[in-house]
């Protein structure tokens, strides 16, 4: 009965795995700075966060009342930004912005939300980092419900529920 060879350690059968296991971790690494990227520099989807220079950034104090938005669009689009300030007075046990209970959108309509503070903010579907905006066009009719609860003081302060009805 043959015996199979004995393949000394460190011969060229090992290096494939040591190959595979470095452009793995290479690969790793380079996702890993991706994400730093994305993370710390955000893009804007398409919607530029100054293209509205007409639109002042707010800011809210503590002991100001909370920034109110509108509950449907004007010309097809809805814009929520969150006032700079927003975090400070969150901790401080005040709302700072307040979304309507209701909000009603038709399809085709667009929802604009821009974080103008220096937090980052959960806004119904959107995670924002500071300085981020993001925007979502309505394609089908439906509803969904967002807590108004923030990434600062999770607290939910009601909700937001987004009716979107078919074109008119």
């Amino acid at each position: 009965m043959d015996m199979p060879p004995q393949v000394p350690t460190g011969t060229t059968q090992r290096r494939p795995v040591h190959r595979l296991l470095t452009a793995v971790v290479g690969l790793l690494a380079v996702a890993g700075l991706v994400v730093a990227a994305v993370v710390m520099f955000p893009r804007t989807n398409g919607a530029d966060a100054n293209s509205d220079l007409s639109a002042p950034v707010v800011v809210i104090r503590p002991g100001d009342q909370p920034v109110s938005f509108a509950s449907a669009p004007t010309a097809g689009v809805l814009r929520i930004a969150v006032p700079r300030g927003t975090a400070e007075v969150r901790l401080g046990g005040e709302l700072g912005y307040v979304l309507p209970p209701v909000m009603n959108l038709h399809t085709g309509d667009k929802v604009i939300i821009t974080n103008n503070d220096i937090s980052p903010h959960l806004v119904m579907w959107a995670f924002l980092m500071p300085g981020q905006t993001v925007e979502r066009v309505f394609d089908k009719p439906g509803s969904e419900t967002y807590s108004a609860g923030c990434t600062v003081d999770p607290t939910p302060a009601g909700f937001t529920t987004l009716f979107v009805s078919g074109s008119d």
